[in-house]
């Protein structure tokens, strides 16, 4: 069956194509479709021409270039401050990680500093302490005035260290509303340990003044004597204990991160001993030397250094071996570079 159009339909369709063409050259008055194109094909050429870019330049390098380099961690007269926090530091790898010019200006930062020191005297303090307490067990078997005038010497000296002991852990932690009370702890064993010295001190004097007028009563007394001194060196192991914790508080303040896990040979290793350390380019000028253990043959100084100079101000610990420590505070080079401590 054939289809015959509609006669109107094709004169409505005539009408829609007249229509259009009259729009389109309408358009064209008021419209430049050339530019519309040069417009959206900007775009198109910016991005082709950013791609080709990547195939020239090294952007990394260019910002390598503009930016400072960033700056080597050192401790040259300050404390090291590396840019993030650290995990707890076993002491071989604290030691590995710091130049000795390095471990230099850590033990003359002002917290490790007074915290080293209250080390040094609670642990000399035992050293005197513990034949102190072999020769006062002696005398328990045996009376000799020599001995017993050893044994005050030597206790007299004691009960000076501890004494500078109770000043080296704040004397005025009590006007302190903050005071820690971890100090606080270690406060007051200096003064039970000076407490204690005291009666021992007085046993000994005793002793030295009365000996042989009455062997029960010196008996007695060197008995008191031995008890007092077995308390007193109890009393500054646990001192020196806490100084050992408050030393490594100290260290990881100066360092910025968190405090190392040091037994007391390490805190020496890391802070006084430079038997085989090369200084030869640190700065000594004002750098406090006192307690630093040094070789005549392993440690390398600065060539300003005069060496005999500072033998004069140590002590060779032992006698004949080579190893000295700074015990007295001066020059120690050919320059009078009088900073020096």
């Amino acid at each position: 069956m054939t289809r015959h159009s509609d006669p109107h339909d094709q004169g409505a369709a005539h009408w829609l194509r007249n229509q259009q063409h009259a729009l389109v050259e309408a358009l064209d008055d008021v419209l430049d479709t050339g530019a519309g194109l040069r417009e959206i094909l900007i775009h198109s050429r910016h991005d082709t021409a950013a791609d080709g870019l990547d195939t020239i330049l090294d952007v990394e390098a260019g910002l390598a270039t503009i930016l400072p380099a960033p700056l080597e961690p050192t401790l040259t007269w300050q404390p090291f401050v590396p840019e993030t926090t650290q995990a707890h530091t076993a002491p071989e790898d604290i030691l590995q990680s710091l130049s000795p010019s390095d471990r230099l200006s850590l033990r003359n930062h002002a917290e490790v500093a007074a915290a080293s020191r209250g080390l040094a005297h609670s642990l000399e303090l035992a050293h005197i302490l513990a034949p102190a307490l072999d020769r006062a067990r002696d005398l328990t078997r045996s009376f000799d005035r020599s001995l017993v005038r050893d044994l005050v010497r030597d206790l007299d000296r004691a009960r000076a260290l501890a004494l500078a002991l109770a000043l080296d852990l704040d004397p005025g932690f009590d006007r302190d509303p903050g005071f820690d009370p971890g100090h606080f702890r270690t406060h007051i064993l200096a003064l039970a340990l000076d407490r204690d010295l005291d009666l021992a001190l007085a046993r000994g004097c005793d002793l030295d003044r009365d000996l042989d007028r009455d062997l029960d009563r010196d008996l007695d007394r060197a008995l008191d004597l031995a008890g007092a001194l077995d308390l007193a060196l109890d009393e500054a192991h646990g001192i020196s204990d806490i100084c050992v914790d408050q030393t490594c508080q100290a260290v990881g303040l100066a360092l910025r991160r968190e405090p190392p896990v040091l037994d007391g040979n390490s805190v020496h290793a890391l802070l006084d001993d430079f038997t085989t350390a090369d200084l030869r380019t640190a700065g000594l000028a004002d750098v406090t030397l006192t307690g630093v253990r040094w070789s005549e043959y392993g440690t390398r100084w600065p060539p300003y250094v005069n060496v005999e100079g500072l033998k004069a101000r140590s002590t060779e610990s032992p006698p004949g071996s080579g190893i000295w420590v700074v015990v007295q505070p001066g020059a120690a080079t050919s320059h009078d570079l009088t900073g020096l401590r």
